[in-house]
């Protein structure tokens, strides 16, 4: 397997996260920053 684990990278998250403001609607951006704020499974260190 080529990708045994991946990195959670917090400040490139922020920085990418900022940028969906450009193309999304308030109400879109809305919706996304709830959900993750709900579903922290975006956070997990590794694939399994």
């Amino acid at each position: 397997m080529i990708l045994s684990k991946v990195r959670f990278s917090k400040k490139l998250f922020t920085k990418e996260f900022r940028k969906t403001k450009q193309w999304l609607t308030v109400d879109e951006h809305e919706e996304l920053k709830n959900w993750l704020r709900k579903d922290r499974s975006y956070r997990t260190p590794s694939l399994k």
